[in-house]
């Protein structure tokens, strides 16, 4: 099976495919353990090592799309491609997952509310993630403009400083323009992430060079590591124990992300270049398994109650085996299912 792109990109992606799994299913242990026991740390701490998955989806979005010279397309011709590719499947999925919430939670068959969460990605956890990338496309020749034009030296800088002013002051700036208005849409707006995509575009400009600095560099890539995972561990474990209440605790996430994606990346170039073939069907099948993954944790979740399952633990295997045995397979057979209509069409 002939491999398309190059394979750390292929294995960041597929990590971060299975991080978002493990999310969904250990967040159930979390809310459900008392907090300060050692079962809620135990399950809370990977719950939050795993944390850093949308900056990493949105960072390597920017890689890719300068990186195979989508930014050489006509506005138009890759916002068709992103409509197609990225939220027709979104609306298929949102379709079948509110048929779903109507039937067993009766949500209502009310076109302002249907639109309101298909626009905001408020249906299901992890919609929101898809109208929030398809922000940076919207912006497509604003990027290419930057990139094309500006150095990184310069521009880089200057977004993190403006990432960190925003994400401070924006939230009270909402607040007392629009005193009655509760703005909780943070998580979904470009602005929020944009130093991670500005970060991934120019990495995919530059690709040749990001990597030599990774090689020539990782040890010193190593160290940082884990220097912010220990940090990200002592506020954690302070914050999420309600120990403290620790004000700067995004600024520790976000250092924490940068250095943990880029650890990543730099350890997957490590890896042979020839990665198997059903991991190259599961980064091709990623996108599906993201949106339908949901579905089976479901699933796994009325198992759960007609079983009567107690155990946490139990109850944790259950749904990784709906959500990553099931969602894997149906979409593999989905996915190939697709490529023979395709070839019998063609």
């Amino acid at each position: 099976m002939a491999q398309s792109r190059k394979s750390e990109i292929s294995y960041l992606n597929i990590i971060l495919c299975l991080f978002v799994i493990f999310i969904h299913i250990i967040s159930f242990a979390v809310s459900n353990f008392q907090y300060g026991t050692l079962s809620y740390n135990l399950a809370m701490f990977p719950w939050r090592m795993v944390s850093f998955v949308v900056q990493g989806f949105i960072l390597l979005s920017g890689v890719k799309l300068f990186l195979t010279k989508k930014d050489e397309q006509k506005y138009g011709h890759y916002l068709v491609s992103r409509i197609k590719g990225v939220i027709l499947p979104y609306v298929f999925s949102y379709v079948i997952y509110y048929v779903f919430y109507f039937l067993v939670y009766d949500y209502p068959l009310d076109i302002v509310f249907i639109t309101k969460h298909l626009l905001l990605g408020s249906l299901v956890c992890h919609f929101y993630f898809i109208p929030l990338l398809f922000q940076f496309d919207l912006l497509f020749p604003v990027w290419k403009r930057i990139i094309n034009n500006c150095s990184p030296i310069i521009v880089i800088p200057f977004i993190l400083l403006f990432s960190l002013i925003f994400e401070i002051y924006f939230p009270n700036m909402v607040s007392t323009a629009f005193p009655n208005i509760n703005f909780i849409y943070n998580d979904r707006l470009f602005t929020t992430y944009l130093a991670y995509w500005i970060i991934g575009c120019y990495i995919g400009k530059y690709y040749d060079k990001f990597t030599e600095i990774l090689e020539k560099n990782f040890k010193a890539i190593c160290v940082c590591f884990t220097i912010s995972l220990a940090l990200f561990f002592y506020y954690t474990y302070l914050a999420f124990n309600y120990i403290t209440y620790i004000p700067f605790m995004n600024q520790v996430h976000s250092l924490y992300s940068i250095c943990v994606i880029v650890f990543l990346y730099a350890l997957f170039m490590k890896l042979p270049k020839n990665i198997p073939s059903i991991l190259q069907k599961m980064d091709r099948a990623s996108y599906d398994i993201y949106l339908w993954h949901m579905l089976f944790v479901f699933f796994a979740n009325f198992i759960i109650e007609k079983l009567a399952v107690q155990s946490q633990l139990l109850g944790f295997g259950v749904r990784a085996v709906c959500a990553y045995g099931l969602t894997i397979t149906a979409c593999f057979v989905w996915n190939d299912l697709k490529k023979r209509i395709f070839k019998k069409n063609s």
